[in-house]
């Protein structure tokens, strides 16, 4: 995959997460028990996601 692909699947990750977080603050019905507490933790795994991704393809061309 292109790096421009991971980075729209980490952005939309993101986006995911902050969704989540934001219903979650709202004390919103819509959200399963399983996702409550969790959206900053997605909404960080996502910003980071093609953040390492690119540090693995810059040491892989490194070598």
């Amino acid at each position: 995959m292109t790096k421009k692909k991971f980075a729209i699947i980490g952005l939309l990750i993101s986006i995911l997460g902050v969704l989540i977080y934001f219903l979650d603050s709202n004390d919103s019905n819509l959200l399963p028990d399983i996702l409550k507490g969790k959206g900053l933790l997605i909404a960080i795994i996502g910003s980071s996601f093609s953040f390492f991704y690119s540090l693995y393809k810059k040491n892989k061309k490194g070598k």
